[in-house]
């Protein structure tokens, strides 16, 4: 059997399989995706032995699968902790799968990602070692290439970062066809020595250098032209709608790729499971520039969805109505009568995100994007989330007017329980399993408390003292509540379940809340004079800070990701409550005495901070730049000047560029200096007249290239050379035909070129006169002896008159079609013909 082994490829297929693998690394969905690299380089390697071996393909098949699968188990052992016994680590796999088969045969959540990392490491062993052995067998690189194409493409949008993340798209494009190539060259050149052919000893080199430059341009047309999901915003919502019984049916399957990491730092998406955490890293997210002063009381919280139902150990939102976000979605009438401080904050973005995070609660973002939100029957709006569109690269910038909570203890204890009912139908809701020991709790903490306020108040301050605090947790037990497994028998958590539990214990009272999810505040670091942004011109709009206003700034890490329980007050609205040990408790004054601003957000972190002396602030622990937003002009010229260098560098690249550049365009220069009154440079002057030779175009040199390779030449190519072939004059000839077929006349192969052109005179007399000179023009190139061809700048000038006069005739013609009149469309045909 032929083996097709060639060493530059096999080195290119390794590197094609390496990026597939490198995109999905690049997801972070779940801790130890990286191990995957390993077992693809392996799996190539073996692909490639096998294929260059006499082994039949049933007996490779079956190395492969022994191999394999001994080297999914290491790399799967590699993930635990450092056991010297090798029997432990596989019993230990062997133990935790014992809890994953049950899950996947009932269609549960599988929380543990060890279901995920088999399935990619079996993936990316399978699909290396195939492709590998695939190409040394058959040769074909379509078939080698095809499926790990198809596995990057699946994996690439399914990450929600996909439009800063498609370079891993272009390199293997790049890759893939340069293996294409030389395998097709490999190929014909097997071909020709079989029939004793005689090759160029440099056709191999000057094949790859045409391969190279065609994969460079395409890398940077994938990279000039805006993301799919620009260009077509309904693409990623039409996606969405057909595979969502798709990701419906498969979602308990991936449930940990949302559950390790516990809250996501970008994007959330319908639903949340409470997770099993994981350390974060002290990672820089976002900046958020805020007044310095602001009333005691208020806590900023970075908020970047609220879910209102609770089912199934997890969360998920129903507010599903979409709209583009503009001012007027956010205008709710009810916040101007609410005890709300509103303020404008700038936040900065250190890395890409999908999701614009806001200040509950939002009242306008200068930001483009999709607003989902419910509208209620008083005319109000539950804001689920709002969507960037398109996604915010690292470094932007953008503002949100918000109004924050300033409600006093006074305000929220007299807002009483008279609900609206759309917030009891939708905020009350609890799901079955909730236990009777969970309910009874609930009715103890709120014993002898009279208000709503007090009963949350309590909650929070029970859960905080009951609850531990742990970054990570073990993995609930099958088949029990989990609330009910937290409160009395785990009592170790993080902030999602802190949030979940007083939710539940609230609204098993009749309390309406809900779960927010994002970033708590932060770091504090007020800003000298120097570093603060310019305010804005004139007089502030109602909901800016206004001008001279001390700011301070707020760095925000992996690690303050946050969820927090937010509690409805009415004639007040959504107030944020905290009852996650780790965090500050809120302090809100009691409403008996005006309060006074407090300087810096440690008013809320002391018991101090009800008098009027300013604590001092704490000192960064990393400096904090200022909030810049990058121009969009500035942007624009970047991609335009991106596009010059590149198109520069092709003419450079081909014959036909450089010789424009050396010899046509000094002369063009020089002719619009003279023009100007504007004296060219001295080399210049005195350029020769004769011009050398011109390179052939190059639509002929691609052809002749391919003629030479062995390619057949598409329709097209062969069309568009032929043109290029023809001089000036059989252009210019070539007008009378368009212009009949522009008339509905198209002429036939045995018309001759006067019955071509008395045809095209009866049709349209105006034509009369410039086709007589075109007529000649082709009787002598067509039936003169040879001679010295005519000039081509009559030819051209009257060619360019019978376009015209075709162009006005086929317009006045579709327009009778139409049924419109000449006088009502006589201005729009001149501007057309101008």
């Amino acid at each position: 059997m032929t083996r097709h082994w060639d060493t530059p490829n096999a080195f290119l297929l390794l590197a094609a399989l390496g990026t597939v693998t490198a995109r999905l690394v690049a997801t972070e969905w779940v801790p130890h995706l990286a191990r995957a690299q390993t077992l693809t380089l392996l799996g190539a390697l073996l692909g490639l032995a096998l294929g260059y071996s006499r082994f039949r393909p049933a007996a490779a098949r079956l190395f492969n699968l022994i191999i394999g699968s001994a080297a999914v188990v290491w790399q799967l052992g590699e993930t635990l902790p450092a056991i010297p016994y090798w029997a432990v680590r596989v019993a230990m796999l062997g133990e935790r799968w014992r809890y994953i088969l049950p899950a996947l045969r009932h269609g549960e959540d599988i929380t543990d990602p060890l279901f995920f990392l088999t399935l990619a490491f079996i993936t990316a062993w399978t699909t290396s070692s195939t492709a590998a052995f695939l190409w040394v067998r058959t040769g074909n690189a379509w078939n080698a290439l095809l499926l790990p194409g198809i596995l990057l493409f699946g994996v690439h949008i399914s990450d929600k970062f996909w439009p800063y993340r498609a370079w891993y798209l272009g390199m293997y494009a790049f890759l893939a066809l340069l293996v294409i190539a030389r395998a097709h060259y490999l190929h014909n050149r097997r071909r020709w020595m079989q029939h004793h052919t005689r090759m160029p000893a440099y056709l191999g080199v000057d094949i790859t250098r045409t391969a190279v430059l065609l994969a460079l341009l395409l890398l940077f047309v994938s990279w000039a032209t805006p993301s799919i999901e620009q260009a077509v915003p309904a693409m990623q919502q039409t996606w969405e709608t057909a595979t969502s019984p798709l990701r419906e049916r498969f979602r308990p399957w991936f449930a940990s790729l949302r559950a390790t990491v516990g809250v996501v730092s970008d994007y959330y998406g319908e639903t949340l499971a409470l997770g099993l955490g994981q350390p974060l890293s002290d990672a820089v997210v976002m900046t958020v520039q805020a007044p310095a002063e602001h009333p005691a009381g208020v806590r900023f919280y970075w908020r970047a969805r609220v879910y209102d139902r609770y089912a199934d150990n997890a969360w998920e939102s129903t507010l599903t109505e979409e709209a583009p976000i503009s001012e007027s979605i956010f205008l709710d009438p009810a916040l101007a009568s609410q005890p709300r401080w509103r303020s404008s904050l700038v936040f900065t973005v250190q890395r890409p995100f999908g999701t614009i995070h806001v200040a509950p609660q939002p009242v306008s973002v200068d930001r483009p994007g999709r607003a989902h939100f419910a509208r209620n029957p008083d005319g109000s709006l539950d804001i689920g989330y709002l969507q960037a569109a398109p996604l915010l690269d690292a470094g932007a910038s953008y503002t949100v007017q918000a109004a924050l909570t300033a409600a006093t203890i006074a305000d929220l204890r007299a807002a009483g329980s008279d609900y609206p009912e759309w917030v009891r139908q939708r905020y009350l809701e609890l799901p079955d399993d909730i236990t009777p020991r969970t309910l009874a709790l609930a009715r103890q903490l709120a014993e002898g408390r009279e208000t709503p306020y007090d009963i949350a108040q309590a909650v929070t301050r029970y859960l905080r003292g009951a609850i531990t605090y742990q970054t990570t947790i073990e993995a609930p037990p099958r088949g029990q509540e989990v609330v009910d497994w937290l409160l009395f028998e785990y009592r170790k958590g993080f902030c999602n379940y802190y949030a979940t539990a007083e939710v539940v214990l609230l609204r098993s009272l009749g309390i309406p809340a809900r779960l927010a999810v994002g970033y708590a505040q932060g770091e504090y670091r007020s800003l000298t004079p120097a570093e603060e942004a310019p305010s804005p011109g004139g007089e502030p709009e109602r909901g800016q800070n206004p001008p001279g206003a001390a700011l301070a700034t707020y760095t925000v890490r992996q690690k303050d990701l946050h969820a927090w329980p937010e509690v409805y007050f009415p004639g007040i609205g959504w107030v944020e409550f905290e009852p996650t040990a780790n965090q500050s408790p809120i302090l809100r004054l009691s409403g008996e005495a005006i309060s006074a601003p407090a300087p810096t957000p440690q008013n809320q972190q002391t018991a101090t901070a009800r008098s009027a002396a300013p604590p001092t602030p704490q000192p960064p622990s990393l400096p904090a730049s200022p909030a810049r937003r990058t121009p969009a002009w500035l942007l624009v010229l970047l991609r335009l000047a991106a596009a010059l260098g590149a198109f520069l560098l092709l003419l450079l690249l081909s014959p036909q560029g450089r010789y424009f550049l050396r010899y046509l365009l000094p002369r063009e220069i020089v002719k619009v200096a003279r023009r100007l009154g504007i004296s060219p440079p001295a080399r210049w002057e005195s350029l020769p007249e004769d011009l050398p030779e011109p390179p052939p175009p190059l639509v002929l040199a691609l052809e002749a290239r391919l003629r030479r390779w062995g390619i057949p030449l598409p329709k097209f190519l062969r069309q568009w050379a032929a043109w290029a072939r023809l001089t000036p004059q059989e252009r210019a000839w070539h007008e009378v035909d368009r212009a009949l077929r522009r008339l509905g006349a198209s002429p036939l192969p045995a018309d001759t070129p006067a019955e071509r052109a008395a045809r095209l005179s009866r049709l349209l007399p105006a034509a009369r006169q410039p086709v007589q000179p075109l007529l000649e023009t082709c009787h002598s190139l067509c039936y003169a002896p040879p001679h010295p061809l005519p000039p081509a700048a009559p030819a051209r000038q009257a060619a360019r008159q019978v376009r015209r006069l075709s162009l006005r005739a086929w317009l006045e013609r579709t327009l009778d079609t139409l049924g419109l009149r000449a006088a009502d469309a006589g201005e729009h045909r001149q501007n057309f013909l101008r």
